[in-house]
């Protein structure tokens, strides 16, 4: 007859799991899957800026990289129609419809 419980057989009966204990671990989980967002240097923000200005000046369509930390980034194409400097976050107007847009949440404008 083979010996059904290996290791330290007094706790291997106690294997149960809370639920608050699985409701941590899969949070745990989830935050270990989320990407960290990018820096951007100076330059980068310098050209961000200018593109998007360009934009709103001219009417000229641009495509916005927003950033996901679940996934893959989206990409938003458009035309500024507004920059808010106090709430930092833009205006774009695509499809007959607009959306406001954190500067925050930009990782780049072509």
């Amino acid at each position: 007859m083979s010996k059904k419980l290996e290791g330290n057989g007094l706790w291997e009966s106690s294997r149960m799991m809370l639920p608050e204990h699985k409701e941590r671990i899969n949070l745990y989980n989830e935050q270990q899957k989320k990407k960290k967002k990018p820096q951007l240097v100076e330059e980068e923000v310098g050209l961000i800026s200018q593109r998007l200005s360009d934009s709103m000046l001219d009417g000229a369509e641009v495509t916005i990289e927003l950033f996901n930390e679940r996934g893959k980034n989206q990409f938003v194409t458009g035309i500024v129609s507004k920059m808010d400097s106090t709430l930092r976050r833009i205006k774009l107007f695509y499809n007959d419809d607009y959306e406001w847009i954190q500067f925050d949440t930009i990782v780049d404008v072509k």
